[in-house]
């Protein structure tokens, strides 16, 4: 573990934040096979809940490239990030508690895992209301698509226009399902690509050359 003044130094560099993403274990390399949803299993692993969430400034500067890309976009409306459980919930309050102007700041809804049998909300989540916010998703991962797929016609069901909202990965695997979800008319953005991190902690020397073999083996035999 690294001293509490490290993670309380914002990176001055990408480099920088580079290193604190190896340090921090939220890309991490693992002996041990790592199940991966219906994939297969994987020695590289993603690990973007507390690893994050618990160190504020190591969070808001990982996070900086998707609350640009949300600010990108024109619309008079208040801007609500969606959370896609369990991941995606911590990071939807933490993209709530970044510090912008008074017109740069973030909203937030948590999607339950399961209905709940009290409270008066019948579904995972509120229903939209469309003429005061426009609604993003926000999730850790992207790797075949499936998750995101079944979050939408949840989504869908409670009247949310999935496919004219914008939908966030913190990071993209390289497995093709980023681009799976573009030709279904998804309007996605990922702000990392594992892949091209792990080649960077191999030149940087934080990881040993012959881990980049393993990882174009990974990504051939999983690719969507």
């Amino acid at each position: 573990m690294l001293s509490n003044p490290y993670w309380n130094t914002r990176p001055k560099t990408k480099k920088d934040l580079l290193k604190m993403i190896e340090a921090a274990r939220t890309i991490h390399y693992s002996e041990k096979l790592i199940p991966l949803s219906h994939l297969g299993n994987s020695n590289f692993y993603v690990e973007a809940r507390e690893e994050v969430t618990d160190r504020p400034i190591y969070a808001n500067s990982l996070l900086q490239p998707i609350f640009h890309q949300v600010f990108q976009r024109e619309d008079h409306r208040f801007p609500i990030a969606i959370g896609i459980p369990f991941s995606g919930n911590m990071l939807a309050g933490c993209m709530q508690g970044m510090h912008g102007t008074a017109n740069a700041l973030i909203g937030c809804r948590l999607t339950r895992s399961q209905k709940k049998d009290h409270g008066n909300t019948d579904g995972l989540l509120p229903t939209p209301d469309h003429d005061s916010h426009w609604y993003f998703t926000i999730d850790n991962t992207i790797s075949s698509g499936g998750s995101f797929l079944k979050a939408m016609k949840q989504m869908e069901s409670l009247g949310y226009e999935t496919k004219e909202m914008l939908h966030c990965f913190l990071f993209d695997r390289g497995l093709g399902g980023l681009e799976h979800l573009q030709r279904k008319g998804y309007k996605v953005f990922a702000a990392y690509h594992v892949p091209t991190i792990i080649r960077t902690f191999v030149e940087l020397d934080l990881w040993p050359q012959e881990r980049l073999a393993l990882l174009e083996q990974e990504i051939e035999s999983m690719k969507v």
